[in-house]
């Protein structure tokens, strides 16, 4: 509704408003950082496709072998999740853009898609699994099963609360796998996977895992093997890194998917600090979000870095630095 009424407002009087918005802003946050000690700082990203503007310093690309496969529930605030989609069919043409959502979503974004000529995948609902981990990989595999018949090299796997604003990205993730090729040799893997950093979830061991929440990309067999793990019921076996540090719930979605996937791959996982730091450096790329101009809809979004890549406080997350270095020690 605000967005149809804008239409109608005057551009210089939608200045003076974004002005006075502005001071506002400034105001308050000039009152916010004295009492939390604190700097803050604010950015602004489009919501819609249609303010989305394309700045590319390399020659125009044609994605054709990449798929992006967007799964999860549907975002209908803002029309977000639509929104995304266009967005992504603006910033990298000619790539197969997959939404892979369940039954009873929204009929109206549903429709939209198909209509922008994407492709939609209605799955039934499985069992949810503990911390719905089904849901994920349910979803997340039919979209890339799809592409694997239509013979698509690379995948990048969303969720639909989420959002990439970079056009660069997709060809940045692909130069990442050529710049830093597998070097272990008999992997069942064809390249790395990578991911927006890698969390500890506060665990005093400091066993890292792959936040499977983030976008996650490689070659397409590759990101098949990550998302493979069997399902799991409600009540599932525990894991045993963490068993010793919360023996009431010693599960957690991110540390079963990373560690069914290393088993897939022929690793079989130690449960020790050294051997994650060691399977993250060998068959893995881990970069900032930030990079990616990557957002998140959802819980604390209306905080800039969300904890991905800023180091002046200790948050268990691994960036890109944390990573070449890593990558350089365990050679």
């Amino acid at each position: 509704m605000l967005y149809k009424i804008k239409k109608f407002i005057p551009a210089n009087f939608k200045r003076k408003l974004k002005d006075l918005g502005i001071k506002i802003i400034f105001l308050f946050l000039n009152i916010v950082e004295p009492l939390t000690g604190k700097f803050v700082s604010f950015s602004t990203r489009p919501i819609r496709a249609s303010g989305i503007s394309i700045l590319s310093v390399c020659p125009e690309e044609n994605y054709s072998e990449y798929t992006i496969v967007m799964q999860g529930p549907i975002v209908t605030k803002y029309r977000f999740t639509l929104e995304t989609l266009l967005i992504y069919k603006k910033l990298f043409p000619g790539a197969f853009i997959v939404l892979s959502t369940w039954e009873g979503g929204d009929t109206y974004t549903i429709e939209a898609a198909r209509g922008a000529g994407l492709e939609v995948i209605i799955n039934k609902k499985p069992i949810p699994g503990l911390f719905n981990v089904n849901m994920q990989t349910v979803s997340a595999m039919a979209g890339l099963r799809l592409a694997a018949k239509l013979n698509k090299k690379y995948a990048l796997k969303v969720r639909a609360d989420q959002r990439i604003y970079n056009s660069e990205s997709l060809t940045f993730f692909s130069n990442l796998l050529k710049n830093f090729p597998l070097t272990v040799s008999g992997s069942k893997l064809k390249g790395r996977i990578i991911a927006t950093g890698a969390y500890n979830f506060k665990i005093k061991q400091k066993i890292y895992n792959i936040y499977e929440s983030s976008p996650i990309f490689g070659y397409l067999e590759d990101v098949m093997l990550f998302f493979g793990a069997d399902l799991i019921s409600n009540n599932p076996p525990p894991l045993e890194f963490l068993k010793k540090y919360y023996p009431n719930s010693p599960f957690m979605a991110e540390g079963y998917i990373f560690t069914e996937f290393l088993k897939k791959i022929g690793h079989q996982p130690e449960n020790t600090p050294e051997d994650y730091l060691r399977c993250l450096a060998r068959y893995c790329i881990l970069i900032d979000a930030m990079t990616l101009g990557w957002y998140w809809f959802k819980y604390k979004r209306f905080i800039e870095c969300q904890n991905l890549g800023l180091t002046y406080e200790h948050n268990g997350h691994l960036a890109f630095t944390d990573w070449l270095n890593l990558y350089n020690y365990y050679k």
